[in-house]
């Protein structure tokens, strides 16, 4: 039985998927998120003319989706199906696993160890599998390496395989992002798109196979191409373990990415990580992630005015990785000697979101600092332009850097670690300040003195949205994409 047909179908199009010709592979897309990555693919999506929309079915999966539906955006077909389910049952749904007699009749403990057993049968994945169970044992942090224990049998790349059949003209498989792109280097090896295959890269995956895709130890940057030194700090019981187990990943994803006909990026940066990576330097192609819908951005900050509060505002994902948590320990002292300050943070990630609310109440500092979620973006723009600034205090090499743009075309400025894409989204001095990579003190002095000098920060402000509108506009952006992507 095909892994399509054990899918219930729901409000389904099929009829409607026969006539387009254009697969786009993403983890989410519009109307069923409003995350960064997201929204940069359907912003270049929706530049493009109605004719070409109308060609383009982009494919997701969801853990909890249970059956297969499809939507409109824009003109552009979104089919969402479940999510196949985790290592060592990746050729069932998540749904399909949670159902199984024999996860009743065994129980989860000895249906894992059952299905581990019957992977270590097959000669193909033996050593694959028994060096994840020897990793499992020593606890590494972060998790587990899974990528390259993935069967070619898995759940998702069999249905999307299955509903490209479907379609009477496919020609163009885009895959948007890392997940996206094993699975489409599994699709180009059974069916072969006729005439190209585009592989987009947004994060730090492909140079940094750590589960984190950090790129650093204790702020530390890594080398490129990787060393693997993480494995000393994540596994010290079994490092050489844990280096094999990263190699392997390495290796894997290094293999699928070159599968494509062509890769696009979004920063220089993440340019000089690939070449390492990449087998054919001429397939790489720099398109830099758009700001958005101007005329929509203005209708979200029309007539919004500033908090009375100095607040500043920091967005993205909680995460160590973007550094929030770090920031407001390091700032406490400040904080409280600034009683007009404010501090938001717009982002999802319970388990930081936590422990930055603990660590605040212990501290005293619980009223001046606001943890606000994961917000839509038109919440997000409301929030930038009641603050004074915008801050950034980054951990990682940030792949690109979205959040200079969205303050910039919301009028406002931004203190910024120099780290990653942010050193090509911020001109220092000019549309924000940047800042050695994890020198605090510093950083919190720029913040003071933008907060303190309000003319200054004013002609940043207009300086950011200038800047911002000429380099990463519609024409500079979606344009490209178009030429190199569809």
């Amino acid at each position: 039985m095909s892994s399509l047909s054990r899918i219930p179908h729901e409000g389904f199009d099929g009829e409607a998927l026969k006539s387009r010709s254009i697969v786009v592979l993403s983890d989410t897309y519009p109307p069923f998120t409003v995350g960064g990555a997201e929204i940069s693919l359907s912003v270049c999506i929706n530049s493009l003319s109605e004719a070409e929309r109308h060609k383009i079915v982009v494919i997701t999966n969801d853990p909890d989706q249970v059956t297969l539906t499809s939507r409109y955006s824009n003109g552009v077909m979104v089919v969402r199906m479940p999510s196949a389910a985790d290592f060592p049952f990746e050729e069932l749904s998540l749904a399909e696993l949670l159902s199984h007699p024999l996860r009743r009749i065994l129980g989860v403990k000895n249906h894992t160890r059952s299905q581990i057993a019957r992977r270590v049968l097959r000669p193909s994945e033996r050593s694959k599998v028994l060096l994840a169970r020897k990793e499992a044992r020593i606890h590494p942090v972060g998790g587990m390496m899974r990528d390259h224990l993935v069967s070619s049998k898995n759940f998702n790349g069999r249905a999307y395989i299955d509903l490209i059949k479907m379609m009477d003209n496919f020609d163009v498989l885009v895959a948007d992002n890392t997940r996206s792109i094993l699975l489409g280097a599994q699709i180009i090896d059974e069916i072969k798109p006729t005439l190209k295959s585009v592989g987009i890269v947004r994060d730090n995956r492909f140079h940094c196979p750590r589960p984190s895709q950090s790129a650093n130890i204790e702020g530390k940057m890594c080398k490129t191409p990787c060393q693997f030194e993480c494995a000393v700090k994540d596994a010290p019981a079994a490092p050489v373990l844990r280096r094999k187990s990263l190699s392997l990943t390495h290796l894997h994803r290094q293999k699928s990415l070159n599968s494509f006909s062509k890769i696009v990026t979004t920063s220089h940066q993440l340019i000089r990580h690939l070449l390492p990576v990449v087998e054919d330097k001429s397939k790489l192609v720099r398109i830099p992630n758009g700001f958005g819908n101007l005329e929509e951005i203005d209708k979200f900050t029309h007539g919004r005015a500033q908090y009375y509060k100095s607040k500043l505002i920091l967005i993205g994902m909680l995460n160590e990785n973007k550094g929030q948590i770090q920031f407001i320990k390091k700032a406490t002292q400040w904080i409280k000697s600034r009683p007009d300050v404010e501090i938001v943070l717009c982002g999802r990630g319970d388990r930081i979101a936590s422990a930055i609310k603990s660590y605040c109440e212990k501290n005293g500092i619980a009223k001046q600092v606001k943890l606000l979620g994961f917000r839509p973006q038109e919440i997000i723009y409301d929030e930038i332009r009641k603050a004074k600034l915008v801050i950034a205090p980054t951990v990682w090499p940030e792949p690109f850097g979205r959040v200079p743009l969205e303050a910039a075309v919301a009028g406002r400025a931004i203190v910024s670690f120099a780290v990653g894409g942010l050193n090509e989204t911020i001109v220092d001095g000019k549309t924000g300040i940047l800042v050695k990579p994890g020198d605090y003190s510093t950083f919190i002095k720029k913040v003071q003195w933008m907060l303190d000098n309000p003319e200054e920060r004013l002609d940043m402000e207009k300086k950011a949205r200038l800047h911002v509108m000429k380099n990463y506009g519609y024409e500079k952006t979606a344009d490209l994409f178009a030429k190199e992507v569809f």
